[in-house]
Order: structure tokens, then sequence, then C-alpha cells
């Protein structure tokens, strides 16, 4: 890997690099902005390197702390982590030019200014829509060595038939929490105005969805129950103010993303009467324009797939759909009581992460990794060959 200028977003750290990127990939004339791009160096060199792609759309990995071992992985692999266009260390584009194809073709510049050659690539939530897209695109340059393999975790298949559709699964797991782990009095706080803490019901709505969102971390139990009972004021108001701090940054990005190509339209959560609901006018000026579909894309390489039982946000159908319309060699992981996010929630604290990178790497059967998590499971693993589901 070929290391080069410091970004200016670097926190003070030496780690953190930019690289001359195109502002449009179809208009040359609109001219290049520095990139960031950060790499936590392994012991070993050469070594594998770990790219990430984070979810969102919108949020962000380049930090001023990262961890000693990220995500567990082994101790001789790099670590390289990218922030969008448009968010965090890269908010300088014009958000016209943001589009999944885009900040896919950012990344694959990382990759070749870098010169990266043995990689593995990390999508998690929409980041799987980005490191399918960016697979498609290395598939297609015969110039770019393609990844060991691609790790998906709360994998989005395909476009949703609307916001409606995308934020049903929320108000089940609302109804199935307040049944099986909040006592009637936490409950009952949230029946109406005024809400705990006086913060309003639509910044209630957007807490307690996040927290759905985590559902059950191994030695921690339910993450909604744990900021509820007894309500922990200052939990609450901080992972509030993320969400608003990545919205008010990032909200261009997130509408661009989720208007033109994963929803069609976008509107915002409430709580009323005790239920989710979505509220407030649609917030898409229009409809698609680049309705996402992961079958109409290329994959060769191995694929790990990682789905929470109860993901509220990516239904198991959205990943086993991208699971069942590719033929390449591929492994597709349940986790029992998890929620989105499931490699970095459930897994990762279960302590059988550097496990399953290792199997990962050598693009082997990751069922005995996992049978060593210690979490209930199930697994399905099938070597190349035909598709399950055949596309049009």
């Amino acid at each position: 890997m070929i290391f080069l200028l410091l970004a200016l977003c670097s926190f003070g750290r030496a780690d953190i690099f930019t690289v001359a990127t195109p502002v449009s990939y179809a208009d040359a004339g609109q001219g290049t902005w520095a990139q960031s791009f950060q790499v936590l160096r392994g012991t070993a060199s050469p070594t594998t390197t770990l790219i990430v792609l984070p979810g969102g759309p919108g949020a962000t990995t380049i930090t001023p702390t990262p961890p000693a071992r990220y995500f567990d992985v082994p101790a001789r692999w790099n670590v390289l982590l990218t922030d969008p266009r448009g968010a965090g260390c890269n908010t300088g584009p014009p958000s016209a030019t943001f589009s999944t194809d885009t900040l896919a073709r950012d990344i694959l510049t990382i990759i070749k200014r870098a010169s990266v050659t043995d990689y593995v690539l990390y999508g998690v939530s929409y980041g799987s829509v980005e490191a399918t897209t960016l697979e498609s695109l290395i598939e297609a340059d015969p110039t770019v060595a393609r990844p060991r393999a691609l790790v998906l975790e709360g994998t989005i298949g395909h476009a949703w038939n609307g916001y409606d559709d995308y934020f049903q699964g929320f108000p089940f797991n609302w109804e199935r929490t307040k049944r099986d782990f909040l006592q009637p009095s936490t409950v009952a706080m949230f029946a109406g105005p005024p809400y705990p803490l006086g913060i309003s019901s639509t910044d209630w709505a957007l807490v307690i969805s996040s927290q759905l969102n985590v559902d059950d971390v191994p030695g921690a139990g339910n993450a909604l129950k744990n900021l509820l009972e007894p309500l922990n004021e200052t939990a609450m108001r901080r992972i509030l103010g993320q969400f608003k701090g990545i919205t008010a940054e990032a909200g261009p990005l997130i509408l661009a993303i989720f208007c033109s190509e994963l929803t069609g339209n976008f509107r915002t959560g409430d709580l009323s009467g005790n239920q989710l609901v979505l509220s407030g006018p649609n917030l898409c000026p229009g409809g698609f324009t680049r309705r996402y579909d992961s079958a109409a894309l290329s994959i060769s390489v191995p694929v790990y797939y990682f789905q929470g039982q109860d993901d509220p946000a990516v239904r198991p159908g959205q990943s086993m759909y991208q699971y069942l319309t590719h033929a390449t060699q591929s492994s597709y992981v349940a986790i029992g009581d998890a929620g989105h996010e499931p490699f970095a929630r459930s897994l990762l604290p279960a302590g059988c992460a550097e496990s399953i990178w290792n199997a990962v790497a050598s693009a082997g059967p990751i069922g005995p990794a996992v049978s060593g998590c210690g979490l209930p499971y199930a697994v399905a693993e099938r070597t190349q060959g035909q598709a399950l589901r055949q596309t049009p």
C-alpha cells in the first residue's frame, strides 16, 4: 500500500491521508477534491487490508480515537477507514454528485491510488449497497485486483417499495419490546404528552428506533430496556445528539440516496398513542431515479452475509434476496436475538470476530468460526454454482 498526503481532517494524526478524487466521474471539467481516508496499520507488511464502508448513508469511520484493534481483525492486518463524500472528513463535494455509484467510485479511486491489492471489502447496512456496487465496478476493471471476499451485514438487497415499507419493522419491534422487556409503568410514559424529560414525540421516536436497531447485545441485554429502566438521561441525550448531528451534516446525502435509490420517498418517525408511526410531509422532491437492485450487479468473489434475526431496518428478506440471486460462493449467517449490524453488535462482543476474519481471508466455510461464538445462529453455505433464484 502506498501512503499519500496527510489530510486536512487529520485530528493531528499521522494515519489520515488524502487522494485527489474527481468531483464528477462524468465531467472531468469539474476538477478534483481531496478525499480523506484513514489507515490503521497492522504488524505485518505486506498484509491484508480490511476496507470499511459505513452505513447510513452518512455514517463515518475516520476517527481521532481508533481502537487498538478495529473489530478484532488479525493483528497483522491493515484497516482502511472511509467517510463518504458529504459526511465527516469528506464534506466538500456538491450534493448534485451524490449517488451510490459515485461513492463506490470514490473508494475505487483510493484502491487504485494507494495500490491496495490484497483486501477484504466490509459493507455495513447501506455500506452493503456501496460494497456491492464497488465490487461490480472492480470486476469491470481489469487493472484492479479483486478482493478476497465481501463481508456484508444488514445487507440491503433491493430498494423498498416506499419509506412505509422500509419503516414497518420498527413498529413491530416496538410492540414486541413493550410486551417482552419493558415494565407497564415504563410503557405508560409514552402513551401521550408530555413525554419524559420534555423531549418531543419525534425525538423520542428517533431514540426508540435507534435502540430497536441495536436490540440485544451479548452480556448487556436489551438496549432499549437498558436505556429506559431506569431512564438514563445522559445516554438518551447523547444518542439524540449523535443522530441530529449526522442529520444536520449529512442530510443532503441521506435524502439523495433514499429518495433516488432506496425508498423513493422519505418521512420522519413519530410517537402517537404509544405507537411508532410516520408523520409529516414527504421530504423527497421526486421519486426513484436509480432504483437499487443488487441482482443487476456482478459478484464473483466469495460473499459472507451476516443478518440479525430481529433487525427492524433491514429485515431478513432483504439480505436473503441478494444471497439467492448471486451464484458466487457464499455464506449466509443469521444471528438469533440480534438487531441491525449483528457482526459489530453481537459477534464482536462475543469475542469470536478474529476467527471469523481468518475464515473470510481463506475463503473457507464460516460455520465452524460462528459456532464458537456461543450465540444462537443458523448458517447456509454454498460453493460456486447456480443462483437459487433466477433473475429475468
